[in-house]
């Protein structure tokens, strides 16, 4: 009796690897015992499966939008007008290291171009590229200041 059921259980098992998307039906008989099985197996992946698609990675803003920001904020006068524009789009904003730099110049004292870092170090779509930064700062507490924010 166990070489029986030890036998369907391999003739079970290499049926199942074999199988593609297919119902498998093993039947087994003898010594007063039969035995019906049905098992549905599921597809395996093969060369016409897609792979799932990668996970999508931000994009930095586009040049015509970017060309709008900056434009929104030099129409600023006051500091902190100026960076709240920076803020309010900030939850859906992409910058490369290029743009944040870009907007960096666009600010006259060294604590608004560390706090414009500060503010877009999160939305940056090339990090590894954050050292280009400290060319746009003159002081090097300020380079420091922006070493530490982009560690």
């Amino acid at each position: 009796m166990n070489r029986i059921l030890l036998s369907l259980a391999l003739s079970l098992s290499l049926a199942a690897s074999a199988a593609r998307a297919q119902d498998i039906d093993v039947q087994a008989g003898g010594m007063g015992l039969d035995m019906h099985i049905k098992v549905r197996t599921d597809p395996a992946p093969g060369p016409d499966t897609e792979p799932a698609p990668p996970a999508s990675s931000p994009t930095e803003m586009a040049d015509s939008d970017f060309s709008a920001l900056t434009a929104a904020i030099d129409a600023e006068s006051f500091s902190q007008t100026r960076l709240g524009v920076l803020e309010a789009v900030l939850p859906d904003a992409w910058f490369t290291v290029a743009q944040v730099g870009a907007l960096v110049d666009l600010f006259s004292f060294s604590a608004d171009k560390v706090k414009v870092v500060e503010l877009a170090r999160g939305n940056m779509v090339d990090p590894k590229n954050g050292f280009k930064l400290l060319s746009h700062f003159t002081f090097s507490a300020d380079k420091e200041a922006v070493k530490k924010l982009l560690k």
